[in-house]
C-alpha cells in the first residue's frame, strides 16, 4: 500500500496546517489546519499551483443550529474562507480537488491569514444534528 504524502506548513506562530493527499481521490487534499496555543479566528487564504474543481469545509466543533457571517472564494490561484468563529481543540479541514492527476499536495503553495479584505461576506445557516459526524459547507455544502 502506498504511504500518503504528508506536509506541514506553518501558518504563524500560533497556526500549522497537515497537508495530506486524500486516500479516496487522487486529484484532492485534505488540509487540517490547527491552532497551537490560542483560540484564532478561521480565516484563511490558500494559494495553490492548479485550479481547483470542487472543495468542502469542516468546522467539527458547531453543533445544534448555527448563524454563520461567512465569505468564500474560489480563485485562479487558489481558495479563501473566513467564518466569524475561533478555533482551537478541533481543526478546520478543508478538502480541494484539483484539475489534474499529480501529487496534489505539491498544488498546495502558500496557506496564509485572510481578514476577508475585498471578501463578499453573507449570512448562512448550518444545521448540525449530534449523530451527524460532520457539518460541511462548500459547493453547496456537499462533495462533488
Amino acid at each position: 500500500m502506498e504511504s500518503t504524502p504528508t506536509r506541514i506548513l506553518p501558518i504563524s506562530d500560533s497556526l500549522r496546517a497537515v497537508v495530506r493527499n486524500a486516500d479516496d481521490n487522487p486529484q484532492a487534499v485534505i488540509i487540517f489546519i490547527q491552532a497551537r496555543d490560542t483560540e484564532e479566528p478561521v480565516g484563511f487564504r490558500i494559494r495553490t499551483g492548479s485550479r481547483i474543481v470542487s472543495h468542502f469545509w469542516e468546522l467539527p466543533q458547531l453543533r445544534g443550529g448555527n448563524w454563520l457571517t461567512f465569505a468564500e472564494d474560489v480563485l485562479p490561484d487558489g481558495y479563501r474562507i473566513l467564518i466569524d468563529r475561533s478555533f482551537l481543540d478541533h481543526p478546520l479541514i478543508i478538502g480541494l480537488e484539483f484539475d489534474r492527476v499529480s501529487d496534489p499536495s505539491a498544488h498546495v503553495l502558500e496557506i496564509e491569514t485572510w481578514d476577508g479584505t475585498d471578501g463578499s461576506p453573507a449570512v448562512i445557516y448550518i444545521e448540525k444534528n449530534e449523530e451527524a459526524e460532520q457539518v460541511s459547507g462548500g459547493n453547496g455544502g456537499q462533495r462533488s
